[in-house]
């Protein structure tokens, strides 16, 4: 019963909008360390039509 009441209390709402919070924080930015700072952008672009619409095999 203690064990339960551990979880429960551990498990309020508000604790889980601040873990929510805590998590999505610590993941907004992009780190120095990161090879490919803009991939995103570059995946979003649209496709090269010189490749007589073949998809590009090269790494991203």
């Amino acid at each position: 019963e203690l064990e339960l009441r551990r979880e429960l209390a551990s498990n309020s709402p508000m604790r889980v909008i601040e873990r929510g919070q805590q998590r999505a924080s610590g993941s907004s930015g992009v780190f120095e360390s990161a090879p490919d700072a803009d991939r995103l952008d570059r995946l979003q672009e649209p496709a090269n039509t010189g490749n007589s619409g073949r998809k590009s095999e090269g790494r991203l």
